[in-house]
């Protein structure tokens, strides 16, 4: 075929809308190989299934356009690479599910679908394969209630731990990340990084309590305690504390003052007083004109 043939073939083949008889005009297996990826035909996938011998199977396993009728003979594949991208098909039902539960392989991908029923979600987040549990600490669809069960088990890993307050800490309780937090306090560990992240950037970071605010400011990890500065509630005397440790990044320290215009204002202010108090009135000489302590 000329050039211009095969610039032709390539715009049906990343057509999602192309016909059956276009499907069979692409002369080539890089171009159903493409149409398989892309198109949302359930006619056309479902033709595509063993063609070629099979050469299309896993890209029809990993597009969610594929037909449920044809997803069980997909199932049948020796190859491996197919059924792991089936166990992660937002259409797959209940039945298929089961089977691929029943092969340890498998379950890492099934942990990666976002539309598993609420039940084996729960028993994934149970498995013994630290795999399993690690992909599903990663989807964002678990039911937050699963996660909170995950969180709360001791002996967990530290990085599916992780995982889940990256992902997902946005979707916990405040409550919740709060008992994480005590948790990793009583057993002399620090609050780690995603923990604190989870915990500062949290919806209803507001209502932290002041015991663990006080545990994120005094946090060893010098990131923990710059972004600690972010927080509307941390008491002035903390704020003008962390803004004088010598080990905080001054860039980073003044990005989180400056997005909030109020406490720029406000602690402005009480950092002038803080001085006078310490130092007495003459204490003003400590500022040149129009500057600020932020």
């Amino acid at each position: 075929a000329s050039n211009t043939d095969q610039q032709l073939l390539g715009c049906v083949a990343r057509n999602s809308n192309c016909s059956v008889d276009e499907i069979f005009s692409a002369s080539n297996k890089r171009h159903r190989m493409t149409i398989a990826t892309f198109s949302n035909d359930p006619v056309i996938l479902s033709n595509l299934v063993g063609m070629d011998g099979g050469s299309y199977d896993d890209h029809l396993a990993a597009n969610d356009n594929t037909p449920v009728d044809v997803l069980p003979s997909l199932a049948k594949s020796e190859d491996e690479e197919i059924r792991y991208a089936l166990a992660q098909h937002r259409n797959i039902t209940t039945p298929l599910i089961e089977e691929l539960l029943q092969d340890e392989d498998k379950k890492s991908g099934l942990a990666y679908n976002e539309s598993l029923p609420f039940h084996i979600f729960q028993l994934l987040s149970v498995d013994g394969n630290d795999d399993v549990r690690e992909n599903l600490a990663c989807n964002v669809q678990v039911p937050p209630e699963i996660l909170e069960r995950m969180v709360a088990v001791d002996g967990e890993s530290k990085y599916i731990l992780d995982d889940i307050y990256v992902y997902n800490g946005h979707r916990l309780s405040i409550t919740a990340l709060e008992a994480a937090c005590r948790r990793d306090l009583a057993s002399e560990e620090e609050i780690s990084m995603a923990l604190a992240s989870a915990v500062l950037n949290h919806d209803d970071t507001r209502n932290l309590s002041v015991e663990i605010l006080a545990a994120l400011a005094n946090n060893p990890k010098e990131d923990v305690r710059v972004q600690t500065l972010q927080h509307p509630c941390l008491p002035v005397g903390d704020i003008i504390r962390l803004y004088h440790d010598v080990a905080l990044d001054k860039k980073m320290v003044n990005k989180f003052i400056r997005r909030n215009a109020l406490l720029q204002v406000a602690v402005d202010k009480l950092f002038h007083l803080y001085f006078k108090s310490k130092h007495g009135v003459g204490d003003d000489s400590y500022f040149e004109d129009g500057e600020h302590w932020w």
